[in-house]
């Protein structure tokens, strides 16, 4: 009865933590939209391949800068360029919480396994 409870909580608990990675995943992705839409405006001659590794290395908001300079305003220019930079920054912050969840996952799926080996001992007791 014990052992039955026990996995039924921790497949709960690691159903909780996968749903919480995909909606982070989802986070990135709409974050990644986003930004790839404004680097495709700012450098039309940029491929895809080139915009994806401009947002990895994180040089998106220089490219965007220079875009800006070129046609806006002062003010126009300081906002975009910190609403890229925001992205860039919740990109880097999610990509982070994913990591350690990802640890989090490994530890605790050990955990179980070293308490389910006890459980079984007791229950064969």
């Amino acid at each position: 009865m014990r052992t039955n409870r026990h996995i039924a909580l921790c497949r709960k608990f690691l159903e909780q933590i996968n749903a919480y990675r995909r909606m982070e995943h989802k986070q990135v992705d709409k974050n990644r939209d986003r930004l790839v839409r404004l680097l495709n405006i700012a450098c039309p001659d940029l491929a895809d391949e080139e915009i994806m590794e401009v947002i990895d290395i994180g040089i998106a908001s220089e490219l965007v800068e220079e875009w800006l300079a070129n046609g806006y305003g002062p003010g126009e220019t300081h906002k975009i360029t910190k609403d890229v930079n925001d992205r860039l920054e919740d990109i880097s912050n999610i990509k982070y919480t994913i990591n350690e969840l990802s640890k989090l996952n490994i530890e605790l799926s050990d955990m179980i396994n070293r308490q389910q080996a006890r459980l079984d001992t007791i229950t064969v007791c």
